[in-house]
């Protein structure tokens, strides 16, 4: 595996602390999980099934995507310092 992709999740724990701490994120938190019972007692038994298995899917990937984009985030601000890095060494 990536080095990035380790750090990613969570095999290697430079700072363990909740990316979302602010009131917009709980307050969806709430309303995901409102309108997932709302829509649970709509649905059948089968159709509960596969919702569920609709819900690990768009889980796996969300989380896929977030990787992605943290490591190119990550490899984007390298690639700054390399360049502030360069810039620096230049004008000594």
């Amino acid at each position: 595996m990536r080095i990035l992709e380790e750090l990613w999740y969570g095999n290697i724990n430079p700072v363990e602390r909740n990316a979302f701490k602010n009131d917009r994120y709980a307050k969806l938190i709430k309303l995901s999980a409102s309108n997932k019972d709302k829509l649970s007692a709509l649905l059948s038994d089968e159709a509960k099934v596969i919702f569920e298995k609709l819900e690990g899917n768009w889980s796996e990937i969300s989380s896929l995507s977030e990787c992605e984009v943290f490591i190119s985030g990550f490899r984007l601000g390298a690639r700054l310092m390399i360049e502030v890095m360069q810039s620096t060494e230049s004008t000594v």
